[in-house]
Protein backbone atom coordinates (compact mmCIF):
# COMPACT_ATOMS: atom_id res chain seq x y z
CA UNK A 1 0.00 0.00 0.00
CA UNK A 2 2.85 2.42 0.46
CA UNK A 3 4.35 1.61 -2.25
CA UNK A 4 1.17 2.11 -4.05
CA UNK A 5 0.57 5.55 -2.20
CA UNK A 6 4.04 6.47 -3.23
CA UNK A 7 4.08 5.68 -6.70
CA UNK A 8 0.84 7.79 -7.04
CA UNK A 9 2.19 10.98 -5.47
CA UNK A 10 5.44 10.38 -7.81
CA UNK A 11 2.79 10.19 -11.11
CA UNK A 12 1.29 12.95 -9.74
CA UNK A 13 4.04 15.30 -9.12
CA UNK A 14 5.14 14.47 -12.68
CA UNK A 15 2.17 15.35 -14.03
CA UNK A 16 1.82 18.48 -11.81
CA UNK A 17 5.42 19.67 -12.79
CA UNK A 18 4.51 18.78 -16.85
CA UNK A 19 1.25 21.14 -16.20
CA UNK A 20 3.41 24.14 -14.45
CA UNK A 21 5.91 23.92 -16.98
CA UNK A 22 3.55 24.03 -19.68
CA UNK A 23 1.43 27.12 -18.02
CA UNK A 24 5.24 28.88 -17.70
CA UNK A 25 6.09 28.47 -21.24
CA UNK A 26 6.14 31.71 -23.42
CA UNK A 27 3.13 32.15 -25.08
CA UNK A 28 3.79 34.09 -29.11
CA UNK A 29 1.34 37.00 -28.90
CA UNK A 30 -1.46 36.65 -31.63
CA UNK A 31 -1.78 40.42 -31.39
CA UNK A 32 -1.51 42.53 -34.39
CA UNK A 33 -1.22 46.51 -34.20
CA UNK A 34 -2.18 48.86 -37.50
CA UNK A 35 -1.52 52.40 -37.74
CA UNK A 36 -3.21 54.90 -40.65
CA UNK A 37 -1.46 56.11 -43.20
CA UNK A 38 -0.90 58.78 -45.20
CA UNK A 39 -1.17 59.62 -48.73
CA UNK A 40 1.77 59.64 -51.25
CA UNK A 41 0.67 61.43 -54.03
CA UNK A 42 -0.66 64.63 -52.58
CA UNK A 43 -0.05 67.35 -55.06
CA UNK A 44 1.38 70.89 -54.20
CA UNK A 45 -1.56 73.38 -53.82
CA UNK A 46 -0.81 77.07 -55.06
CA UNK A 47 -3.00 78.35 -52.61
CA UNK A 48 -1.85 80.07 -49.61
CA UNK A 49 -2.84 78.66 -46.44
CA UNK A 50 -1.95 79.15 -43.14
CA UNK A 51 -4.29 77.24 -40.53
CA UNK A 52 -4.63 75.14 -37.55
CA UNK A 53 -6.12 71.85 -37.67
CA UNK A 54 -8.10 71.61 -34.68
CA UNK A 55 -9.23 67.74 -32.95
CA UNK A 56 -11.05 65.39 -35.20
CA UNK A 57 -14.05 63.83 -33.98
CA UNK A 58 -14.75 60.36 -34.42
CA UNK A 59 -17.75 58.10 -33.79
CA UNK A 60 -17.88 56.86 -29.72
CA UNK A 61 -17.73 52.98 -31.21
CA UNK A 62 -14.55 53.57 -32.92
CA UNK A 63 -12.47 54.91 -29.86
CA UNK A 64 -11.25 51.70 -28.78
CA UNK A 65 -7.80 50.14 -28.79
CA UNK A 66 -9.17 46.99 -30.64
CA UNK A 67 -10.43 47.54 -34.27
CA UNK A 68 -14.38 47.28 -34.66
CA UNK A 69 -15.59 46.05 -37.63
CA UNK A 70 -19.40 45.61 -38.80
CA UNK A 71 -21.58 42.73 -39.19
CA UNK A 72 -24.40 42.40 -41.84
CA UNK A 73 -27.15 42.83 -38.87
CA UNK A 74 -26.00 45.64 -37.13
CA UNK A 75 -23.65 44.12 -34.64
CA UNK A 76 -20.28 45.48 -34.03
CA UNK A 77 -17.67 43.41 -34.54
CA UNK A 78 -14.38 43.86 -31.88
CA UNK A 79 -11.18 42.11 -32.68
CA UNK A 80 -9.16 41.71 -29.60
CA UNK A 81 -6.27 40.31 -31.86
CA UNK A 82 -6.22 42.97 -34.25
CA UNK A 83 -5.73 46.77 -33.33
CA UNK A 84 -4.79 50.09 -33.73
CA UNK A 85 -1.17 51.19 -32.85
CA UNK A 86 -2.57 54.25 -31.61
CA UNK A 87 -6.17 55.98 -30.33
CA UNK A 88 -7.63 56.10 -33.97
CA UNK A 89 -8.48 59.11 -33.32
CA UNK A 90 -4.63 60.35 -33.33
CA UNK A 91 -4.28 58.42 -36.45
CA UNK A 92 -6.99 60.53 -38.04
CA UNK A 93 -5.62 63.67 -37.15
CA UNK A 94 -1.79 62.68 -37.87
CA UNK A 95 -3.21 61.20 -41.43
CA UNK A 96 -5.16 64.52 -41.95
CA UNK A 97 -1.94 66.64 -40.56
CA UNK A 98 0.50 64.72 -42.78
CA UNK A 99 -1.82 65.01 -46.42
CA UNK A 100 -2.57 68.69 -45.75
CA UNK A 101 1.04 69.37 -45.01
CA UNK A 102 1.97 68.33 -48.11
CA UNK A 103 -0.08 70.25 -50.19
CA UNK A 104 0.08 73.71 -48.31
CA UNK A 105 3.83 73.40 -47.25
CA UNK A 106 5.59 75.40 -49.76
CA UNK A 107 2.37 78.26 -49.44
CA UNK A 108 1.99 78.32 -46.22
CA UNK A 109 1.98 76.00 -42.97
CA UNK A 110 -0.13 73.58 -41.13
CA UNK A 111 -0.26 72.85 -37.67
CA UNK A 112 -2.08 70.92 -35.71
CA UNK A 113 -3.26 72.03 -31.78
CA UNK A 114 -6.23 70.52 -29.27
CA UNK A 115 -9.34 73.09 -29.34
CA UNK A 116 -8.08 74.72 -26.45
CA UNK A 117 -4.77 75.41 -27.25
CA UNK A 118 -4.52 76.35 -30.97
CA UNK A 119 -3.80 80.10 -31.53
CA UNK A 120 -6.86 82.13 -32.81
CA UNK A 121 -5.21 84.88 -34.54
CA UNK A 122 -5.47 82.81 -38.08
CA UNK A 123 -7.62 79.84 -39.88
CA UNK A 124 -8.58 76.60 -38.37
CA UNK A 125 -10.28 74.09 -40.10
CA UNK A 126 -12.95 71.69 -37.82
CA UNK A 127 -13.44 67.79 -39.38
CA UNK A 128 -16.50 65.79 -37.73
CA UNK A 129 -16.67 62.18 -38.68
CA UNK A 130 -19.49 60.66 -38.39
CA UNK A 131 -19.19 56.98 -39.56
CA UNK A 132 -15.76 55.14 -40.18
CA UNK A 133 -15.71 51.57 -40.83
CA UNK A 134 -17.31 48.85 -42.61
CA UNK A 135 -17.43 44.87 -43.29
CA UNK A 136 -14.51 42.63 -44.07
CA UNK A 137 -15.34 41.31 -47.25
CA UNK A 138 -17.23 44.12 -48.05
CA UNK A 139 -17.91 47.71 -48.17
CA UNK A 140 -15.63 50.31 -46.05
CA UNK A 141 -17.28 53.96 -45.40
CA UNK A 142 -16.53 57.45 -44.32
CA UNK A 143 -19.27 60.32 -43.49
CA UNK A 144 -17.93 63.49 -42.61
CA UNK A 145 -17.98 67.25 -42.57
CA UNK A 146 -15.25 69.80 -42.36
CA UNK A 147 -15.15 73.83 -42.11
CA UNK A 148 -12.49 75.79 -42.52
CA UNK A 149 -12.80 79.38 -39.93
CA UNK A 150 -11.14 82.84 -40.81
CA UNK A 151 -9.26 84.33 -37.70
CA UNK A 152 -12.82 86.03 -36.78
CA UNK A 153 -14.51 83.00 -36.75
CA UNK A 154 -16.42 83.06 -40.35
CA UNK A 155 -17.02 80.37 -41.92
CA UNK A 156 -14.68 80.47 -45.27
CA UNK A 157 -15.10 77.03 -46.76
CA UNK A 158 -17.28 73.77 -45.85
CA UNK A 159 -18.23 70.74 -47.57
CA UNK A 160 -19.46 67.33 -46.57
CA UNK A 161 -17.54 64.12 -47.68
CA UNK A 162 -19.04 60.94 -48.09
CA UNK A 163 -17.39 57.72 -49.63
CA UNK A 164 -17.17 54.12 -49.41
CA UNK A 165 -15.20 51.23 -51.30
CA UNK A 166 -14.45 47.55 -51.37
CA UNK A 167 -11.80 45.85 -48.77
CA UNK A 168 -11.16 42.50 -48.59
CA UNK A 169 -12.02 40.02 -45.60
CA UNK A 170 -8.45 40.37 -43.99
CA UNK A 171 -7.72 43.35 -41.33
CA UNK A 172 -4.54 44.23 -43.48
CA UNK A 173 -6.82 45.10 -46.34
CA UNK A 174 -9.63 46.61 -43.72
CA UNK A 175 -7.01 48.89 -42.25
CA UNK A 176 -5.43 49.97 -45.84
CA UNK A 177 -9.23 50.88 -47.15
CA UNK A 178 -10.00 53.05 -44.11
CA UNK A 179 -6.40 54.75 -44.75
CA UNK A 180 -7.89 55.42 -48.33
CA UNK A 181 -10.42 57.38 -47.38
CA UNK A 182 -9.21 58.78 -44.81
CA UNK A 183 -6.83 60.29 -47.40
CA UNK A 184 -9.17 60.63 -50.29
CA UNK A 185 -11.44 62.62 -47.38
CA UNK A 186 -8.32 64.96 -47.12
CA UNK A 187 -7.86 65.75 -50.85
CA UNK A 188 -11.42 66.55 -50.91
CA UNK A 189 -10.84 68.96 -48.60
CA UNK A 190 -7.53 70.24 -50.08
CA UNK A 191 -8.78 70.61 -53.41
CA UNK A 192 -12.18 72.54 -52.33
CA UNK A 193 -9.67 74.74 -50.11
CA UNK A 194 -7.79 75.59 -53.06
CA UNK A 195 -11.02 76.78 -54.97
CA UNK A 196 -11.98 78.83 -52.38
CA UNK A 197 -12.01 82.75 -53.45
CA UNK A 198 -9.48 85.11 -51.40
CA UNK A 199 -7.40 82.26 -50.08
Amino acid sequence: MKIFTTAFFAIAALCLSGCISSFLEPKEDPTTFYVLMPATDIAQSKTQLTAHLLGISLPSYAMRSQIVSFADNGELVISDENRWGEPLSDGVLRTVYSDLRAAFSKNGKISAYSYESYPNSQHSIKISIFELGGKLGGKVAIKSNWSLFGANGAVLASGVFDASADCGDSYQSYVSALSALVNDMAKDIILKISKTKGM
